[in-house]
This record gives C-alpha cells, structure tokens and sequence, in this order.
C-alpha cells in the first residue's frame, strides 16, 4: 500500500499556521517538519445544502478508536504526525468529537490535524479545549456566503452572526479557522457578492472559493437539468466548483453555467478580486506587520509575486528537463511531496 506524504515546515504550509502551533510542532517532530497524509473519519453529511451531492448520503461515522488506530498505524508504521480530513464533514456531533479527542489524549499522541465542520457544529468551551489538546491546528468550515438570504436560499441553515460568533470564539486559541466559499448560486445577485466580499474583509480570514457547479446528485444539479444549462453527460468526471484563475476557463465556465445572467466582465472582476483577497488576507494572518506594508506599498506585493512566479517557473522547468533525462532523483530537495512504501 502506498501512502502520499506531504512533508513541510510548518511555517511554509499551504496554510498559515499560528506561532504556538508552529513552534509546537517544530518542539514535538524530530526534524521540525510536518509529514501529513489524507484520511476520512466517515462518509456523508447530515446536511441538505442544494450544492453538495453528499447531501444525498447519511452521514455514517466510523468510531473514534478506529479512526485513531489508523492515525496511530500510520504515525508508527509511515513515521507521519499530521492529517489532513478529506471528506464533507468530520466533527459531526460532540459527542463523537469528545470520544475522539480523548481518544487521542489518553493514548498520548503527539499529532496534528486538520478537521471539517459545519458552522452549526454543537460545540462549547469544552470541546474546544479538548481539540487544541488534542491536536486540532486547522479547522475549516464551509461558510459558503456572506448574505443571509443566500445562505437561506440554498439550505445551509446557519447565519452570517453564527459565522462571525465562531470567529471570535476561536480567535484567541492556536486552532486557525478557515472558509470556502461559493459564487454565482442561483439567487446571486451584485448585493449578495458585495456581502460576502465584505464578510472575507472583515474577518481576514484565509479562504478558498469556487464557482456553483452542477454535482449529480445534488439540487443544483436538478435545477441546471431542468433549465436546460446541462445534462448527465456534460458532468461527469469533470473538474467540479473550482477557482477560475485564467481567462479562458472563466470563460467556459461562465458561458455555460451563468445561472443568473449577471454581466460577464463584472464577475470576472469579482474573481479576480477575491484571488488577489486571498492573497493579502494570507499575507495577514502569516505575517501582520508586512500586510499592513504591503497595503501602504501595495507595489511592493506584486514585485514578490513575480518573484514567487519565476521561481515556480525555474522549477518547473527542472523537473521537465529531469523527467525528460530520467534524473528525476536529483531533484528530490526541491520537490516537498515523497512517496514511501512499506
């Protein structure tokens, strides 16, 4: 069996990580790094939000000891001490959340992972403690938008103050909070985008966003079968709800799949506002003090992406000629990302 293990120094994740949670690491890992891999704690969601086609699956946990025994398996068999949760829901009842920490404390596991909640996930003071001691560095919520109307319209059942009451709640602890969010919903207008711009704003919270796309299976779906944006066939197996960073794909998309007749060039300045919000609201919670630089030098920002894309560029290119000359091996310290067998 073959396991991808992604191995990082802290402060270089693809996330930025608080100081006590960096330092931790660096403290507990024998060589400072974070070696994470993917695991699943169930499948399914209790929720019946109309883009997910997982609102069609009960949601069936696996038991807190069986899923710390994997953990545990592969910290002692892979030497990992980080994991990343890839499902639609992983802290699904408190009850199940309160097993599964205590599970991992009283087996004394020095590990680090990365849950998924629903905004109206049943926590208290407790349950919090018992997920920073037991490990929880990132906590990622599917906050979707920043519009009560919207977040109505498409059944998630929660609000934007529940969303900013598990902001503060989390703020002073060393778990980061991070969000994903959804454009171009039927129901979107110009108002309901503005709303969620400003939510992302305000909280500087790091966050990742897509387009609606039409799950099969899920209400979204339905609705784009029945209004003729698609059929069966125009879905399955593509790339689905993702970030639209080039003009082409933007154009593909939004030609297909415009729900709501908005202007096009409107909203690819809202996609390309919220890729460069990403960025500044990534650069805060890393480093404070050069966000603040960077907005009063903001020329500044877009030298050090050059860089960053030039260096990306160079090392792409190596990795080509590599794989071309069958030297791939050399290149074993520029690449993060290993392999290993049992």
């Amino acid at each position: 069996m073959e396991y991808y293990i992604l191995n990082v120094k802290p402060e270089n994740y693809g996330f930025p990580l608080k100081k006590s949670q960096i330092k931790r690491i660096k403290k507990y890992s024998g060589d400072g790094n974070l070696k994470l891999v993917s695991i699943t704690s169930g499948r399914g969601c209790y929720g019946r939000c109309d883009f997910c086609a997982a609102a069609n699956l009960m949601r069936r946990n696996f038991s807190p000891n069986y899923v710390v025994d994997h953990m545990e398996y592969l910290m002692r068999t892979y030497n990992v001490n980080a994991f990343n949760f890839t499902e639609s829901l992983t802290l699904s009842t408190r009850k199940w959340v309160k097993e599964f920490c205590d599970e991992i404390i009283d087996r004394k596991l020095i590990i680090f992972y990365i849950p998924l909640a629903r905004a109206d996930f049943n926590y208290d003071e407790e349950t919090i403690k018992l997920l920073e001691d037991s490990g929880c560095i990132i906590l990622g919520f599917g906050f979707e938008s920043g519009d009560n109307l919207m977040l109505r319209s498409f059944n998630k059942k929660t609000t934007v103050e529940r969303y900013y009451k598990i902001i503060n709640d989390f703020k002073e602890t060393p778990i980061a909070v991070g969000g994903s969010f959804i454009l171009n919903m039927p129901g979107e207008n110009y108002n309901s985008i503005e709303k969620t711009i400003r939510f992302i704003k305000n909280t500087k919270m790091v966050f990742s966003f897509g387009f609606a796309y039409p799950y099969p299976g899920s209400s979204l779906y339905r609705f784009a079968e029945s209004n003729s944006f698609c059929n069966l066939d125009d879905v399955m197996f593509k790339e689905l709800n993702k970030r639209l960073p080039s003009r082409q794909a933007f154009e593909e998309y939004i030609h297909k799949y415009n729900f709501n007749n908005l202007n096009k060039e409107k909203i690819w300045k809202v996609n390309k506002l919220l890729l460069k919000l990403y960025d500044y609201n990534f650069l805060y919670n890393k480093n404070a003090l050069l966000y603040f630089l960077v907005r009063i030098f903001p020329f500044c920002f877009e030298i050090k992406k050059g860089f960053i894309y030039l260096k990306n560029l160079i090392y792409s290119f190596l990795k080509r000629v590599a794989e071309f000359l069958k030297i791939k091996n050399l290149l074993k310290k520029l690449i993060h990302g290993l392999k290993f067998k049992k």
